[in-house]
């Protein structure tokens, strides 16, 4: 069991071979993030990627939430065995139809208001990089439609804790993931979103079914789906973030990153098959 501690509070995370088989074998859907839990410092290696092979043959559904623009999305939701993919921390959500396989996009910004968006977004870039010249923004910006992404190793953490709490009081939304800081202007975040979804695609109210569901993440912009869902589990890179969250996972993987969540399949996995097996 490992302790953590932040805000005059301790929780404890388990290891993931402590979850419970029974809590185990009633998971069907995951909603996973993606940066750093999925993928390992930008790259998506064999084994997170047959994990997600795995599990969808399996017959689990999987919803990807994510941080991450929605070029990247269209492209997941191409590509990757998933059900849908929330994207810009809960901006849109794309699925793919299940019948002629085009895809669909659900905004959360009516599009009458997007171009008065788009131009206040710029606005707040615009003004950080007079103000900050040596800030760089993801390489994958030009594709983000909702937000602004810093990478934060181009600025000091605490230049970056002041750019934080300045747009913080100006009621702009900023999220801190691994590799990101994200600046918004919605009233979204991964939650709204993912309960937006199972109401509007799968046709279910996602507090109900909530012990059907687990989510595995690894930073705090994480922290509203811990808090919600009833089984959690962070791959062993949220450690990194030790002392600076106020709501973590109930588990925690041994490998870090994409590693760790084929860590989380493979347990998944083999507990499903133990179960067929003894029926």
């Amino acid at each position: 069991m490992i302790s953590v501690s932040g805000d005059g509070t301790s929780t404890h995370l388990q290891p993931l071979e402590q979850f419970a088989s029974s809590d185990l074998s009633s998971i069907r859907y995951i909603f996973s993030d993606l940066d750093d839990t999925i993928t390992s410092s930008g790259e998506l290696l064999l084994p997170a990627y047959e994990a997600l092979v795995n599990l969808a043959r399996a017959g689990y559904e999987l919803i990807i939430v994510t941080g991450g623009p929605a070029g990247w999305c269209d492209c997941i939701t191409h590509m990757w065995p998933v059900r849908a993919v929330i994207g810009e921390a809960g901006a849109f959500y794309m699925t793919r139809d299940q019948h002629n396989k085009q895809l669909w996009i659900r905004h959360l910004l009516p599009e009458s208001e997007f171009l008065n968006y788009s131009a206040e977004l710029t606005l707040i870039k615009d003004n950080l990089v007079r103000k900050y010249p040596q800030i760089r923004f993801a390489s994958d910006q030009f594709s983000r439609l909702y937000d602004l992404a810093v990478v934060l190793s181009s600025i000091e953490a605490k230049t970056l804790e002041e750019i934080k709490t300045d747009l913080i009081s100006r009621g702009v939304n900023v999220k801190i993931s691994s590799i990101h800081m994200n600046i918004g202007l919605g009233n979204w975040d991964k939650l709204s979103t993912s309960k937006l979804l199972s109401q509007e695609l799968l046709n279910i109210d996602l507090s109900k079914i909530n012990d059907q569901c687990a989510f595995i993440g690894d930073s705090p912009n994480d922290e509203v789906m811990f808090s919600f869902f009833h089984k959690t589990i962070g791959v062993s890179n949220l450690m990194d973030f030790s002392g600076q969250m106020k709501t973590y996972p109930r588990y925690l993987t041994r490998a870090a990153r994409g590693l760790g969540f084929a860590e989380f399949a493979d347990l998944l996995l083999n507990k499903k098959d133990n179960a067929l097996g003894s029926a």
